[in-house]
């Protein structure tokens, strides 16, 4: 009852803190109850295993209890206190659900922590003269006795030996700093997949014969409507384009250019020297028009927006890393930053989800590759 009645105190604190606050609950916060009850629980159980453990070899209860709360309750703080640290740690995420599950779970780890160490030693204090507990120690087994003479030996040697301690757990710290340092935001959704499951093999498949399953689209913000019709932003939003094509892992890319280069080459008989961007305002519009006319205007919705205001760049990437996807947003930002001078900004998706609808495709990749 006494550990559960810290879970409720805990679990009701910090549900209403967050009430309080007005944070509405997410997939991550609506976990907290379960959360707590996993950590709040083992803060009171620790005080009233070390009490009944005191009260089978003494007859004086008060003086178990407060044994109980000094020899145990500083390490029960320890522990308590490295953990609301741990949670605190996520505070600084720039994921909000994240940054409020850290939060939440320090505050109501902070309150399951002081409940134990305040609270239930006062209810033990005041039930303690009609709670019917123990007297006499219980037969331990020879297992407990050799773990207890283990640790015994353990706790001897380690204050013998203390400075040679304090030396491995310094260079143990040093190690563990170096290697955080080394530590780095990654994220590749397919990775989550077994190599022998459909879904990672189509990914390489696609990967393999196709542009990429992944895509990085730049989106061009030309400032007023009809401003992708000038063969001058085209020009430039085509060599960002090019650019962007010669970087790692990138599979291809397309953009209204595309579109435009080849429609000027059909006007004109189909000669190669004509697939270019076409070279005055007016001759951009007649295609755009003629496509409207003769092709379907939804072939043209990924590359530009209704008024021709917004124009996007589709590259396609062999790679879902986000670590490839940084390097490549920043060395197109340079390129752009010293060339093209672009207004731009970038998002990143995975093409598989939105084509995996089920798991035979990698069977109609493979009918379409042969």
């Amino acid at each position: 009852v006494l550990p559960l009645l810290t879970v409720i105190i805990s679990t009701l604190w910090t549900m209403g803190f967050m009430a309080l606050l007005g944070v509405p609950l997410n997939t991550l916060t609506s976990s907290l109850p379960i959360l707590l009850t996993a950590v709040g629980t083992a803060y009171t159980i620790h005080i009233l295993f070390y009490f009944l453990h005191r009260v089978a070899r003494t007859a004086d209860r008060e003086e178990a209890l407060v044994q109980a709360v000094s020899q145990v309750g500083s390490a029960v703080a320890m522990a308590g206190l490295t953990t609301v640290g741990g949670f605190a740690a996520l505070v600084v995420s720039d994921v909000v659900p994240i940054r409020h599950l850290g939060l939440f779970a320090a505050f109501g780890t902070w309150v399951a922590l002081i409940t134990s160490v305040s609270l239930i030693p006062a209810i033990l204090k005041l039930s303690m003269n009609w709670v019917r507990l123990p007297t006499a120690p219980s037969d331990e087994p020879s297992g407990g006795r050799r773990l207890d003479r283990f640790l015994r030996w353990y706790v001897r040697n380690m204050i013998r030996y203390r400075r040679f301690a304090y030396a491995v757990c310094l260079l143990l710290t040093i190690g563990f700093v170096a290697g955080g340092l080394l530590i780095y935001p990654e994220s590749d959704y397919i990775t989550h997949f077994k190599k022998s499951s459909y879904i990672r093999q189509s990914d390489q498949m696609i990967n393999r014969h196709f542009n990429g399953s992944s895509i990085l689209n730049i989106i061009v913000d030309g400032g007023n409507p009809d401003a992708m019709k000038d063969p001058e932003l085209l020009n430039r939003i085509e060599s960002l384009q090019r650019y962007a094509e010669g970087l790692p892992h990138v599979g291809g890319t397309t953009s209204l250019t595309d579109y435009l280069k080849r429609m000027n080459q059909a006007l004109h008989e189909d000669d190669p020297s004509f697939y270019r961007i076409p070279s005055t305002r007016e001759l951009v519009a007649q295609c755009l028009l003629l496509y409207s006319m003769s092709g379907d205007e939804s072939d043209l919705e990924d590359v530009i927006n209704d008024d021709y205001s917004l124009a996007c760049i589709t590259v396609f990437l062999k790679s879902g890393s986000t670590r490839n996807a940084r390097k490549m947003i920043q060395s197109i930002e340079a390129y752009n930053d010293e060339n093209t001078r672009l207004p731009i900004h970038m998002t990143a998706a995975m093409v598989i989800g939105k084509v995996v609808a089920d798991l035979t495709i990698q069977g109609q990749i493979e009918s379409m590759i042969t």
